[in-house]
């Protein structure tokens, strides 16, 4: 598994899409993101950097697969904000080219907590994409928040 999370290793291009609300039109953005296994290859550790809303953005990422628990686990923080999301979950497949992960945020503009659901799919070894999906409980349902698309920078 640690393999798999190696395959994040390197610098990458990457286009994002958010929505805010069902229904809203996305916020397109483009950036980078250097990835690095870290720890003696436990851990791939990813800064990613772009601009949001004519801001600069930096966010950083560390993935890990507990050998213990045998489960992912991806952490993520960012300079928007102050809170730390959390995720755990699984590969559905044997060559680990989906990865499920689910947390709980808390909604930066309402201060609810939300219910996250990320999928990181890969398409092959120079490409993936991550969606990711919320739902605050509310009635409103899941709905699709944001997608990166990376394409390893040659």
């Amino acid at each position: 598994h640690h393999k798999h999370l190696a395959r994040g290793a390197g610098n990458w291009n990457i286009a994002t899409k958010m929505w805010f609300a069902p229904g809203q039109p996305p916020i397109e953005n483009t950036g980078t993101m250097q990835g690095e296994m870290i720890m003696g290859g436990r851990y791939l550790q990813s800064v990613f950097k772009s601009t949001f809303m004519g801001q600069p953005f930096e966010g950083r990422s560390l993935d890990a697969y507990d050998n213990a628990s045998q489960s992912f686990t991806n952490t993520w923080i960012d300079n928007m904000g102050t809170g730390v999301l959390i995720s755990h979950g699984d590969c559905s497949d044997p060559g680990c080219k989906v990865i499920t992960l689910t947390g709980i945020m808390v909604d930066p503009m309402s201060g609810n907590k939300m219910n996250t659901k990320n999928v990181t799919t890969w398409t092959d070894n120079d490409h993936y994409k991550m969606e990711m999906w919320a739902n605050d409980g509310k009635g409103q349902g899941e709905f699709k928040t944001m997608e990166l698309t990376a394409s390893r920078a040659k």
